[in-house]
This record gives C-alpha cells, structure tokens and sequence, in this order.
C-alpha cells in the first residue's frame, strides 16, 4: 500500500499516473468522485491495482458505513492488490502500519518537494 499526502495539485494523481503506467494501465483518472477505480493487472503475483481517492471524504466516523469503505478494508489485506491512496491522511487510521507514506509539497508553480515519511 502507498498512501500519499500533500496538498490539492502538488503531483498525486500524476505520481500514480506513472506508477500505474509500468503496470500496462494507460488512462488513469483520478477518483475524486467515485473514489475507488480497480484495474486488473497482471505482473509479479499482484492482480489488481487500486487507486483510491478520499478528497471529498468527510470525517472517517461517518464514512464507515459507506459501501466504498467496506470494500477498501476487504482489499487491504489482500497481497494481491497494489493500493495507492490520494489524501490518504484522511484515513490514516485504517491504514496498515506497513504502508509506504510519501508526502507531495509544491515549492513553486513548477517545483515539487516529494519524500517518504
């Protein structure tokens, strides 16, 4: 699992644009509005890439009920799924302590800061 934080347009989406791209996955849209989008893959074991996004997430108390949550804690523990998650601060209790954090910061229009915490 990668969860990612930083700030709205500070290179989320593009990094796991990338990330999806040495998987076969072309078109990568982010999520924001139907916040989970699976794609099958077929490398090294893993079978699905997920990518989540929980901008629009309210408070996490309130979101345990929704569908899309119940299946993002199904996936978790599958070791076949790839999980990246945008605005992943936003549910940083549910996220396995083994998960790979990097934060994106924008120092100006055309540089970012980004580094594993």
């Amino acid at each position: 699992m990668v969860a990612l934080t930083g700030n709205l347009g500070s290179g989320k989406t593009t990094f796991v644009q990338g990330m999806a791209c040495v998987f076969g996955i072309k078109r990568v849209i982010s999520p924001t509005f139907i916040i989970a989008k699976i794609y099958k893959i077929s490398f090294a074991g893993y079978e699905r890439f997920i990518h989540m996004d929980f901008y629009r997430m309210g408070d996490l108390e309130t979101a345990k009920d929704d569908p899309i949550m119940n299946e993002f804690l199904e996936n978790i523990s599958d070791t076949r799924n790839i999980i990246v998650i945008e605005w992943a601060d936003k549910i940083s209790k549910l996220i396995p302590g083994d998960a790979t954090w990097i934060d994106f910061d924008n120092l100006d229009q055309s540089k970012r800061r980004i580094k594993m915490v």
